[in-house]
C-alpha cells in the first residue's frame, strides 16, 4: 500500500517486485543476467532502448544483447523466476541468484553482485585525486558564466524522452530521493510544522500544485491560497 498525502491506496500491493533472468534461447553462450523490476514489460522496453545508447552500450549486458540479437540474429528470453516479492526480498534474492548461477558456471552479465546500491562494484574514480587545481577550476567557472546551456533551443529525441520517463518512474517506485533536492517545510501561520518534503517536486505532488508555485511560496514571491507558510528553512 502507498500513501499520498494522508490518503492510503489499499488496492496497491506492497509485494509487487519480480525477479527475472535474461538468456539466449539456445543457451549456447552460457550467459545470463539477473534483474529486479516492478514493471517487467517496462523493463524490457528500457533494456531495448538502453542497448542502443552510446552511454550504456559498453556494459556487459548490452554488449551481449547487441551481439546476440543484431549480429547473430538470435532471440533473447526474458523470464520471471519469482514474483510478488517485497523490495527487500527481491534485492536479497537477486544477490542469491547471481551467486547461484556463478557457482553453476554461468557467465554472469551483471556488473555487481546484485542487490540495491551496486554492492561489490568499485567506482572508476575511487581513490583518484582531482585532475585540476582549485585555481584552474575557478578560471573554468568564470569562463563559462553567461554562456548558454548545452540544451538551449534543443529538444531531446523521442527515444531519450521515453527513457527519461521510464527512469523517473522507476526512481519514484523505489523511493529514490535526490540528494541535491531542496527540502521544503510547511508551517501554520503561527510557525507550527505540519509537513516536511524531500524536494520541490515532492512538495508539489503532495500539495497538488506545480513545483514552480511551491518555489514562489518558499521565496515569498507569492502568497499560498491555503494561508499556510512554506519555506526552505527549518524553523527552531
Amino acid at each position: 500500500m502507498k500513501e499520498y498525502n494522508g490518503i492510503v491506496n489499499v488496492s496497491e500491493p506492497e509485494n509487487d517486485y519480480s525477479l527475472y533472468i535474461m538468456y539466449s534461447f539456445d543457451k549456447s553462450d552460457n550467459c545470463i543476467y539477473v534483474g529486479v523490476s516492478k514493471n517487467p514489460k517496462q523493463r524490457i522496453v528500457k533494456h531495448n532502448t538502453e542497448r542502443k545508447r552510446k552511454v550504456s552500450s559498453h556494459k556487459p549486458l548490452y554488449i551481449w544483447l547487441n551481439d546476440t540479437i543484431d549480429n547473430l540474429g538470435k532471440k533473447v528470453a526474458f523470464e520471471i523466476i519469482e514474483e510478488r516479492l517485497s523490495e527487500k526480498e527481491a534485492f536479497e534474492k537477486e544477490i542469491q541468484y547471481v551467486q547461484k548461477y556463478k557457482d553453476e558456471g554461468y557467465n554472469i552479465l551483471n556488473i555487481s553482485e546484485g542487490g540495491r546500491g551496486y554492492k561489490g562494484h568499485t567506482p572508476w574514480n575511487k581513490g583518484k585525486k582531482g585532475t585540476y587545481s582549485e585555481e584552474h577550476i575557478e578560471k573554468l567557472s568564470i569562463s563559462h558564466k553567461g554562456q548558454p546551456g548545452g540544451m538551449k533551443d534543443k529538444r531531446h529525441s523521442k527515444e531519450t524522452r521515453e527513457l527519461l520517463s521510464l527512469r523517473n518512474k522507476e526512481r519514484k517506485e523505489r523511493g529514490w530521493i535526490n540528494p541535491r533536492g531542496k527540502r521544503v517545510y510547511k508551517y501554520t501561520s503561527d510557525n507550527k510544522l505540519l509537513a516536511e518534503y524531500n524536494s520541490l517536486h515532492h512538495a508539489a505532488e503532495c500539495e497538488n500544485v506545480s513545483p514552480s508555485s511551491v518555489g514562489e511560496w518558499c521565496r515569498k514571491e507569492k502568497q499560498p491560497m491555503n494561508k499556510f507558510v512554506y519555506s526552505y528553512i527549518k524553523l527552531n
